[in-house]
């Protein structure tokens, strides 16, 4: 059960973040039209209203981005998936090390065994 807990915890999180970015791209039309509708109304001669449209859209991609990833890469599968696949290197490499300091070990009490402690004196 605590595993299936998690991942519906994950999921409704990736919804709400799915409907928050909705919301921010939604209220983001809104202003900006209201906007450039004060713009073309009462200075017309000069279009201001381009700096909070480019402004708030870097906030706007950098909100897509941190939700649905860029090419694939920041979205919570590339985590998981990244997050594995470094768990996986990781332990290749301390099965390895683990491998080379028993087969050293091996080494040693072979070394040992052919030896007497009269084969010194």
């Amino acid at each position: 059960m605590h595993h299936k807990d998690d991942i519906i915890r994950k999921a409704e999180k990736k919804v709400k973040d799915k409907k928050d970015f909705a919301m921010h791209l939604g209220i983001y039309f809104v202003v900006m039209a209201f906007l450039f509708w004060i713009n073309w109304m009462f200075s017309p001669s000069i279009w201001w209203a381009f700096f909070p449209l480019f402004g708030w859209g870097i906030g706007i991609v950098a909100h897509y981005i941190s939700v649905y990833g860029l090419f694939g890469i920041g979205s919570t599968d590339w985590e998981q998936r990244e997050l594995e696949k470094e768990i996986m290197i990781l332990d290749q490499d301390r099965s390895r090390s683990d491998s080379k300091e028993t087969l050293e070990l091996k080494q040693k009490i072979e070394l040992e065994d052919e030896w007497d402690e009269g084969d010194f004196v």
